[in-house]
């Protein structure tokens, strides 16, 4: 949201001249900018993002609310500024300007002309649109510059350059504000009483520029118009319940502890609703995480995540010159137990296997679904005849249960291949076709076995 002029911008002032070249110069300024912008638009590349980005302006407009001040003018809260500083790491300050431009082109158009808070003449609508886009413009171009220096500081940088940009945008905007009243009303507006007054939805500003600003940019370049669409409605109704909640205040003007009462309990429900938000957006990124890592229906690592952690295990230990076992484990006739006994009995014995490897072997080691029955184990630090004790506990502990399915029972047993880095390997994946090999080998033989070549180069 920002801080609009709305009220008699039209009055005999003192002295007029000030007042005048003042509103001359930022609105001619706000034009250059939006010449500048529109013709910058030319050359973007996803212009029906932009275009998302400039509807949901459109609907900014129509959840803007005004509030009264005692010098007879009226200020303006909107969103507008949340959406514009969204596209700056997408578009440049160029966007930003143009969204808070039809913002303020549409609230006018569309919003009714009120007595104190919206006069709604051709003056108000210059110094408006002029007073955000300068604003939008200093902060977009501070949140380049920072985001730029901050690159190789990935959490900074996505924090610290939203931020000033927010407090940046609320102050530029106020104190523009502020000047064009005092040279309006003369002594009787007090500048840093109307700053202080202000203080409160300053920070809800700077909140939502930060959080809502980022989190729209994060979505929109990972996810495109879904996420920039998914996160935006948040935003558009926490802008809908403040408009809910002013029309409330105005009407019981008349309490003044009320009205504290309730900014209080609303600005606390705030940021209590945007915690919450937060927090379901953490969990829900924790899940895709583990939904990205573990093979759903064992709790192993899947095979992207095995190999990949493999890797960084091989290139240390070739690296350091210390020892580096792999195990990989065929389930015997597996084939046989889904055939006989049902996929329901083939899943539990996947089960059972998977925790009874991550039982045994409990000092730090990598344990995966490579797929199907095959599955595979890193251990580090350990030599040949360490892995293939190793091996054998894990051989004979699996057939020593026996599983119920229904009223069916069966026990699970098992065949391994074992392999260790070698001087000549050069990639984990020489280390992991040898311990396929030994595997291959140990099911020719009948299964129940592990196999161990140590002449292998």
């Amino acid at each position: 949201m920002s801080n609009l002029l709305s009220g008699h911008l039209g009055l005999k002032l003192n002295p007029k001249t000030f007042f005048s070249i003042y509103l001359t110069s930022v609105s001619s300024t706000g034009l250059l900018l939006i010449g500048w912008s529109l013709w910058q638009l030319l050359f973007y590349e996803a212009k029906l993002l932009f275009l998302l980005f400039l509807c949901f302006a459109g609907v900014a407009a129509v959840l803007t609310t005004s509030m009264p001040m005692p010098s007879g003018s009226g200020i303006t809260y909107h969103i507008s500024a949340v959406i514009g500083i969204a596209t700056v790491p997408l578009f440049g300050a160029s966007a930003a300007v143009i969204v808070v431009a039809l913002q303020g082109l549409c609230t006018w158009l569309i919003k009714p002309a009120h007595t104190k808070t919206w006069k709604k003449s051709w003056s108000q609508l210059s110094f408006n649109v002029g007073m955000d886009v300068l604003a939008i413009c200093m902060a977009s171009l501070i949140l380049a510059l920072l985001r730029t220096k901050l690159d190789a500081f990935v959490f900074l940088q996505a924090t610290i350059p939203w931020l000033v940009a927010a407090l940046v945008y609320n102050e530029v905007n106020l104190w523009l504000l502020i000047g064009i009243l005092c040279l309006q009303h003369g002594s009787t507006i007090h500048p840093l009483v109307i700053w202080r007054e202000e203080h409160w939805s300053t920070q809800i500003d700077v909140i939502l520029m930060t959080v809502g600003g980022a989190l729209l940019a994060f979505a929109t370049s990972h996810y495109g118009w879904l996420g920039l669409t998914v996160f935006f409605v948040p935003i558009a109704l926490s802008a809908y319940a403040f408009r809910l909640y002013v029309q409330q205040m105005q009407a019981h003007l008349d309490n003044l502890d009320q009205i504290v009462d309730e900014r209080t309990a609303s600005l606390q429900n705030a940021l209590a609703q945007l915690q919450v938000e937060m927090g379901e957006r953490q969990r829900a990124e924790a899940e895709l995480r583990r939904l990205a890592t573990y093979d759903p229906l064992t709790h192993a690592l899947n095979r992207r995540a095995f190999l990949e952690g493999a890797e960084q295990y091989f290139m240390d230990a070739k690296r350091t010159n210390s020892n580096l076992a792999v195990l990989m484990f065929d389930l015997d006739r597996f084939k046989q137990v889904n055939d006989c006994y049902g996929h329901a009995a083939g899943d539990a014995a996947l089960q059972y296997f998977a925790q009874e490897c991550m039982t045994i072997v409990s000092e730090p080691h990598l344990f995966g679904r490579l797929g199907g029955e095959e599955f595979a184990m890193l251990l580090p630090q350990m030599d040949g005849a360490s892995a293939l004790a190793v091996g054998e506990r894990i051989r004979i502990s699996t057939p020593a249960t026996t599983l119920a399915v229904g009223h069916v029972t069966f026990t699970v047993m098992v065949s391994i291949g074992l392999a260790v880095v070698t001087p000549a390997d050069l990639r984990f994946a020489q280390v992991l076709e040898r311990a396929d090999q030994q595997l291959y080998l140990a099911k020719r033989q009948g299964g129940n076995r592990v196999l161990y070549d140590a002449d292998q180069p």
